[in-house]
């Protein structure tokens, strides 16, 4: 990293400022209240991303994996743990449709032989970029409303309060014979 300038800025909960962005290829290694930009993280896990190098990270990823088919089939892939609005499943470029509600399943038909290439992709929200992160009242029911940000007392905290973000759990693949 060449030509970063670096403010430190005392926020505490009678600071009222706005969120500052810095762009770039990097991760950031979150601890409690402290930060430190590290080295990006090649490749993601099936897990919290948040957890991974991306803390207050709002936006999409694709998640790839090869699969390789022996005969002619239909596939069901199911992934039942994910904190994201939606996921969209593709097999060799092609959008094969999106998993949002339960059963949280996506079948697809009529796989021939061969190697494919399946993408996922995660569609990030922001909230862990805009989010009141300093609230740390879990029974706040909307998260979203102007008075989330106003926090005081037993419900604000220095550490940022992340919400875990990304396909939590590894996606489960079942080939189903014809």
């Amino acid at each position: 990293m060449k030509n970063i300038l670096i403010t430190q800025v005392k926020y505490n909960s009678r600071v009222n400022l706005e969120a500052m962005y810095l762009l770039g290829d990097f991760g950031v290694k979150l601890a409690g209240r402290n930060t430190r930009l590290i080295k990006a993280e090649e490749k993601m896990a099936f897990g919290d991303v948040s957890s991974q190098g991306l803390p207050f990270y709002g936006g999409n990823l694709t998640y790839k994996t090869s699969i390789d088919i022996r005969e002619k089939c239909d596939l069901k892939i199911e992934i039942t743990r994910f904190k994201s609005p939606l996921l969209k499943v593709f097999l060799d470029g092609k959008d094969c449709g999106a998993i949002a509600f339960s059963p949280y399943a996506l079948e697809i038909r009529d796989i021939t032989p061969g190697k494919h290439r399946l993408e996922i992709e995660f569609f990030g929200n922001r909230y862990n970029t805009f989010g009141a992160l300093h609230n740390c009242n879990e029974t706040l029911s909307w998260k979203g409303h102007p008075n989330s940000y106003r926090t005081v007392g037993e419900a604000w905290s220095y550490e940022y309060q992340i919400h875990p973000q990304g396909i939590l759990k590894a996606p489960v693949i079942k080939i189903i014979k014809g």
